[in-house]
């Protein structure tokens, strides 16, 4: 190996780009402690230009733009670098890469935040999560095996990258999204496909029990809007849904300050978009299930102390919200 003694790192991601996966882990490239690591960063994609790109492609020491090579020539050069340790940032998400990690060119392969699940692939090693996400006695869902970092594994940058949010000046009036300023905001921002049956059942039916509230949600995508007013409207409360358009990832994190509460989708949580509601100071209620893409907003939410609205049933998820309605 390489490295001069130092243990060799390497990423291999599609998403060293204008992409969340790099609006959330920019920094953490740069960050190791270089005297105990060399960290070499591999792109399955070329320069976008982005300030994302640039930032990480600065500050490790070896950034190789891979995009377009095969998976045995990638594979021989990640063996020529010497890398001991090879995270897998995409896992099966656009533009992976893991016939090359079949190959095993490294004796430690790792599957990290692209991914949100087991790989199933006897050549992923471990997956890097903790224990909210991935509690023990889960362990079984897993073929991999766990690694615990502290508090949350879903890291984010939203304190380097967004500090306007913490000046009220930059908040938007709620007018500008047409909610009523006397209402109580009820918010989801994930894509539509996460809303299932089930969800919107039980927001109809806070909404329907607590009149002077408002359901606001995104038009992502637009086509959504229609089928879930007129699933709205059979259930008599489509008068108190809103929706506004997709926005800059600036504008929709700072948004998020216009809402009361967020209430989770649940069996496909919020996870880059429960940091952004969080960073705005908007609270999140969020019911955990057994698979790992239903328990990363609790894993948010318990490390910023927010424990107490993670819930656990339907009910108590009913309860909490209405709750929490009528004690504003």
């Amino acid at each position: 190996g390489g490295g001069g003694g130092r243990l060799v790192v390497g990423y291999v991601s599609a998403d060293f780009v204008n992409h969340p996966l790099a609006h959330l882990m920019c920094s953490v490239f740069g960050l190791h402690d270089r005297a105990r690591y060399e960290v070499v960063c591999l792109s399955l994609s070329p320069d976008d230009g982005s300030v994302y790109r640039k930032q990480i492609s600065s500050e490790v020491e070896k950034f190789v733009d891979i995009a377009g090579m095969s998976a045995l020539d990638v594979a021989s050069l990640v063996r020529q670098m010497g890398i001991h340790v090879l995270f897998n940032l995409n896992g099966y998400t656009k533009g992976a890469f893991n016939e090359m990690f079949a190959l095993r060119p490294a004796p430690i392969q790792v599957s990290y935040m692209g991914f949100c699940g087991t790989m199933g692939a006897p050549f992923i090693d471990y997956i890097v999560t903790d224990n909210v996400t991935s509690p023990l006695e889960l362990s079984s869902l897993y073929t991999e095996e766990l690694v615990h970092l502290p508090h949350s594994y879903f890291v984010n940058d939203h304190k380097r990258s967004h500090p306007e949010v913490l000046d009220p000046s930059t908040h938007p009036a709620r007018s500008t999204y047409n909610l009523p300023d006397e209402a109580i905001v009820l918010c989801n921002f994930n894509q539509l496909y996460k809303i299932d049956p089930e969800v919107f059942d039980l927001w109809c039916d806070i909404l329907k029990s607590c009149p002077n509230t408002i359901l606001w949600l995104v038009r992502f995508p637009a086509s959504g809007e229609r089928g879930l007013l007129q699933e709205a409207k059979e259930r008599g409360v489509d008068k108190q849904i809103v929706f506004s358009d997709v926005a800059s990832k600036q504008e929709h994190i700072v948004r998020g300050v216009c809402a009361d509460l967020f209430v989770d989708t649940v069996q496909c949580n919020a996870h880059t978009t429960a940091c952004d509601i969080l960073w705005s100071g908007t609270p999140m209620v969020t019911f955990p299930q057994r698979k790992m893409s239903g328990r990363v907003a609790a894993s948010v939410c318990c490390a910023v102390g927010c424990h107490d609205l993670v819930v656990g049933s339907w009910e108590e998820y009913r309860l909490k919200v209405v709750s929490l309605i009528q004690g504003s």
